[in-house]
């Protein structure tokens, strides 16, 4: 019931429920739940009180492809989260909402397109069109499976916004692990400043959308940053690519990608190659970072299932 999960809050946040307390209270609570409507007077209240021990409060946004009033999402305190495909843009099925914080992968485990009966469009300035491809379960987030065991049975490929928010979760845990002292206000503050997030729909980092948020989370943007805050030294330089793979499907030929430089130190990007003569790269900009283009060339390739790597080499390291 809405009072269980309540109190479930307020226990997990070390407030104590229902006569008893944990020793230690969490610094992140996940809520991969919810539903539709208002958010409920008991809810808020609990999430007031967790929120104000130094609890991190992270919630799902639902999956209904709504921009309607969806539970605990919609309550004050809480970082809502959508999910995004692997090609790092909105799925189908996430909803949109002005109160959306930020994104994370969240699985595309099904092909759809407008007008799809899997998905139809519940609201009209919601819908989202299917972005190209064909998806499987292994475009899913592998997730445990244990049905009233306190280990896992098994495994699953599961889409959906409770498969984003757990991503969140993590990148906050590993935030806490480098500076506990990290305040709910704190990460909301990071979040805001564009510092933790990549821009995937190229509205701004600071320009929160109800698709995205404030973007897609970045969790090397953000231990850097909970490093920072600790007063820590500096952080390897690295070359990050955004998305981290591609997938053409049976159709497109070209797709975008783009590569920064993070971290502390040079690191010029000197080279990239491709490891197969069909796929090729063109762009980048000023020390080799930037936007570039990926291109299949398809007129000697027999029907068949191909896979190539992209190599970037940089004064740190190389990487693909």
């Amino acid at each position: 019931t809405t009072f269980d999960i309540a109190d479930g809050i307020r226990w997990a946040g070390g407030g104590g429920a229902r006569g008893a307390a944990p020793a230690r209270g969490a610094d992140v609570i996940n809520l991969s739940l919810g539903g539709a409507g208002a958010c409920p007077s008991v809810y808020q209240e609990a999430i007031n009180d967790a929120r104000g021990r130094g609890a991190v409060i992270v919630v799902a946004a639902g999956n209904s492809n709504s921009s309607g009033e969806f539970t605990p999402a919609n309550c004050t305190g809480v970082v809502n989260v959508a999910a995004l495909d692997r090609s790092n843009q909105p799925t189908a099925y996430s909803n949109c909402h002005p109160s959306v914080a930020v994104s994370a992968p969240g699985g595309e485990t099904v092909s759809e397109f407008a007008g799809s009966d899997l998905f139809p469009p519940l609201n009209n300035s919601a819908w989202k069109p299917f972005s190209g491809g064909t998806a499987s379960a292994e475009d899913g987030v592998l997730s445990t499976l244990g049905p009233g065991a306190v280990e896992p049975s098994s495994f699953a490929y599961y889409q959906g916004t409770s498969m984003a928010a757990p991503h969140v979760s993590g990148v906050v845990a590993l935030m806490k692990s480098i500076y506990p002292g990290l305040t709910p206000d704190e990460f909301d503050q990071l979040l805001a400043s564009g510092r933790i997030t990549t821009d995937v729909l190229g509205n701004g980092a600071t320009t929160r959308d109800p698709f995205t948020g404030f973007g897609l989370i970045n969790a090397f943007a953000a231990v850097r940053e909970a490093q920072l805050l600790a007063g820590g030294g500096a952080v390897p330089p690295v070359v990050v690519a955004q998305p981290a793979s591609l997938v053409f499907g049976q159709t497109t030929t070209q797709l975008n990608f783009n590569l920064s430089r993070q971290g502390d130190g040079p690191n010029v990007i000197t080279e990239i190659a491709t490891s197969v003569p069909w796929l090729s790269v063109s762009g980048g900009g000023e020390d080799g970072a930037g936007d570039y283009v990926a291109s299949v060339n398809r007129s000697d390739l027999a029907p068949a299932n191909y896979e190539g790597l992209i190599f970037v080499v940089s004064e740190a390291a190389p990487t693909q």
